[in-house]
């Protein structure tokens, strides 16, 4: 379950939030965002800050850890696409394309960071996902190489463990190796 992390990246104080908090000042700062989130977030069990890492932080994410940069990120969050780009995008011939971004909204409005939007799109689908019955499919990649007969056997099994297989191992081997479907057990 990677509730508490995305919780840690988009709840009403995350990550995100900061991120906007500080575009929205007009003196933020990259290295004042990256105080912020440590200050707020330094007792969170899904983030860390490195002490000899002076601009950059990790979340550590269920399939491993992101060290992630903070260079760069108030400019790339206020990078907002204009009006006229999304027009043209929403005229497109093409229905993909049309349908890939919504339409400026009319009057005066408060402009959406990038870290807003990918907020919107995260909740959105997230009441996808719990609205239905998804059923996985757990793709390995044996190497990074891309190469036939490879396989790089602590990536393997970092991906096995972290998709679930592993734990799912362990647990029939200790003794549950069955399952039975309900109509025939009861």
């Amino acid at each position: 379950d990677n509730t508490p992390c995305l919780k840690l990246i988009t709840d009403k104080m995350g990550i995100f939030a900061l991120l906007d908090e500080e575009c929205a000042l007009g003196k933020g700062t990259d290295t004042s965002f990256l105080a912020n989130i440590s200050q707020r977030h330094a007792k969170h069990p899904f983030f860390e800050k490195k002490r000899l890492a002076k601009t950059s932080f990790v979340i550590h994410h269920y399939a491993g850890d992101v060290d992630y940069e903070v260079s760069g990120f108030l400019e790339k969050n206020r990078d907002t696409l204009k009006d006229a780009m999304k027009l043209l995008m929403t005229k497109s011939k093409d229905p993909f394309i049309a349908s890939l971004i919504e339409p400026p909204a009319e009057g005066h409005h408060k402009k959406i960071t990038v870290a807003g939007y990918y907020k919107q799109q995260l909740h959105q689908l997230m009441d996808l996902i719990n609205s239905s019955n998804p059923h996985w499919i757990r793709c390995i990649k044996p190497h990074p190489a891309k190469k036939p007969r490879m396989w790089a056997g602590l990536q393997v099994w970092s991906q096995l463990n972290s998709a679930g297989v592993m734990g799912t191992v362990k647990v029939r081997k200790a003794g549950f190796p069955v399952r039975i479907a309900f109509e025939e057990f009861y």
